[in-house]
């Protein structure tokens, strides 16, 4: 992972995206991070592991419910 100031960013957009598509560039501002830059597999790759992530975990939870008898019907009543 490669730390650049907002400055040098702004200055060398060009190369810091190009090590973008080679590993992630955390942009920091008044010492802090404030961007991270990342290539679109990487953001891709990210957003598909949390998007299984969230399906497992909407699966767990049905399964629980079901395993405890709540119904439809009952879900409707919790939920607004």
């Amino acid at each position: 992972m490669k730390y650049v100031t907002a400055n040098e960013a702004k200055q060398s957009f060009g190369q810091v995206m190009e090590t973008a598509q080679r590993e992630p560039v955390i942009v920091r501002k008044h010492n802090r991070p404030a961007a991270v830059i990342i290539s679109p597999q990487e953001y891709d790759r990210m957003r598909n592991t949390n998007l299984r992530e969230f399906t497992d975990f909407c699966e767990q939870v049905s399964d629980k419910a079901k395993k405890k008898g709540l119904t439809p019907k009952e879900l409707k009543k919790l939920l607004p």
